[in-house]
């Protein structure tokens, strides 16, 4: 029989807002995230769990790295591309980028 796991998710104190950021709604938070990707047919397990301040600095030095392409093909993509890309869009859009990183490429289109 594997690991049975018991997540449980005590009541939100009712003087809290649904999106304020106390430890009980951290907590809350990351259970329905870790139980989602659990029931997910690819498991998965999102990002911002897996990086603090040090190791988003890592990962960007990581992406400076001659063998570590993706950042740098992406970056081509967005810089060859920016300005039909945003001509496209038009000037009305609205742009949500989550989890970007440091940004990069977000900011070539908001340029």
């Amino acid at each position: 029989m594997g690991t049975v796991w018991d997540i449980s998710v005590g009541a939100r104190d009712a003087a809290q807002p649904p999106n304020s950021t106390t430890p009980d709604n951290d907590r809350a938070s990351f259970c329905r995230d870790v139980l989602a990707g659990l029931a997910a047919g690819q498991k998965n397990l999102p990002c911002k769990y897996l990086y603090d301040e040090r190791g988003s600095r890592l990962f960007d030095q990581i992406c400076q790295l001659e063998e570590y392409y993706p950042t740098r093909t992406e970056l081509a993509i967005m810089q060859e591309n920016a300005e039909e890309i945003a001509e496209v869009l038009g000037a009305e859009v609205v742009l949500v980028e989550l989890g970007s990183g440091s940004s990069l490429k977000t900011r070539i289109l908001l340029d």
